[in-house]
């Protein structure tokens, strides 16, 4: 079952911004998932275009991004749909500035094979993790159960859980299903190819990107064949010449 995110936004705390500005010091808080926005923060571009020194602290969901602006820790932040529309809705100092990312299909519900979950309607008595209560992936997932007939507060048991601990909490039987986003999706070749669609999906085509995907993946395996039979040939040799060594002083 797929589930889809309306997107992912960059919220700013009002309260105390003016103060901050002309500190030229800001604090960014950001989720622990994949996009183009990255980039720039890894290169710091923010950084060379404003002037300013821009501290970054990760979160595991828009939730706990809130609850940091709203303490006065955290004064721009990533916030998915559901987070940054409950916020606005209880009144509080925050306002959108920019739309983030459309993550569309890039979020799954994923369990393991053979566990009978096969529909939302299956997860009745199941526990599901997400990554953070009050988070677009809880919203999403509600409204979900709710179409299925079933209520999220008594036949489901959903538990919180980071995005990176989700598949093997599944694999480990703690949960029975979880809801995931790329590249936290289940591993392979696929799952990597899905993840560099995703990220460079307004640079190339998807036929580009997955051509340059599997040919490097061909690459790859190629060299690791071909360093694995040469250390297999080198220690075999090694191994003849040690032989033939001991062998000439026993016969000497």
């Amino acid at each position: 079952m797929k589930a889809s995110m309306a997107g992912l936004a960059v919220a700013l705390a009002l309260a105390g911004s003016t103060a901050l500005a002309q500190q030229k010091e800001v604090t960014i808080g950001y989720q622990d998932m994949l996009d183009p926005y990255r980039h720039a923060q890894e290169t710091k571009e923010l950084e060379k275009a404003t002037g300013y020194k821009i501290n970054w602290k990760q979160f595991g969901g828009g939730g706990e991004v809130i609850k940091a602006m709203a303490s006065g820790g955290v004064q721009l932040g990533e916030v998915g749909s559901a987070g940054i529309a409950a916020a606005v809705s209880r009144g509080e100092p925050y306002e959108l500035f920019w739309i983030l990312d459309d993550i569309g299909d890039a979020e799954a519900l994923v369990a393991k094979n053979g566990s009978g979950i096969n529909t939302v309607a299956d997860l009745k008595g199941k526990k599901v993790a997400i990554n953070a209560f009050g988070s677009a992936v809880d919203l999403v997932l509600r409204v979900a159960l709710k179409k299925a007939g079933l209520d999220p507060r008594r036949d489901v048991q959903i538990v919180e859980v980071t995005f990176a601990n989700i598949a093997p909490a599944i694999r480990e039987k703690r949960v029975d299903c979880g809801v995931l986003v790329i590249p936290f999706l289940p591993g392979g070749v696929g799952a990597q190819q899905a993840m560099m669609v995703y990220v460079l999906r307004k640079t190339a085509s998807a036929a580009s990107v997955v051509a340059f995907g599997v040919g490097m993946q061909v690459g790859v395996t190629l060299i690791d064949l071909t360093v694995g039979v040469l250390a297999l040939l080198i220690s075999f040799r090694t191994l003849a010449l040690r032989d033939a060594l001991r062998a000439s002083r026993r016969t000497a």
